[in-house]
């Protein structure tokens, strides 16, 4: 291993895609976050954010606290790139 190797920190997947935004605090695309958990569709992982959300709002969280639409650029094949609306799950 090199010294530049060992100076690195270790960072996990969910740290990897962490994202910063001034006027928020951290927070993650719930689109980067299906592909870490290993959804092979977006769409079954919005189940899981509704989920989220709901057990959110029955905890009596601030939902809005939380989950915070969105827009993500995505990959829609052959070099073309697409915005999209998606979901930032915040911190």
């Amino acid at each position: 291993m090199s010294d530049d190797e060992t100076k690195l920190p270790h960072l996990s997947p969910f740290e990897a895609i962490r994202r910063e935004k001034q006027g928020y605090s951290e927070y993650w695309s719930a689109r980067e976050l299906a592909k870490v958990l290993n959804y092979d569709n977006y769409r079954n992982f919005l189940k899981v954010i509704t989920k989220a959300r709901i057990a959110c709002e029955q905890s009596g969280q601030d939902v809005s606290d939380h989950f915070v639409e969105a827009d993500d650029m995505i990959d829609i094949g052959k070099g073309f790139i697409s915005w999209s609306t998606g979901i930032a799950v915040v911190k």
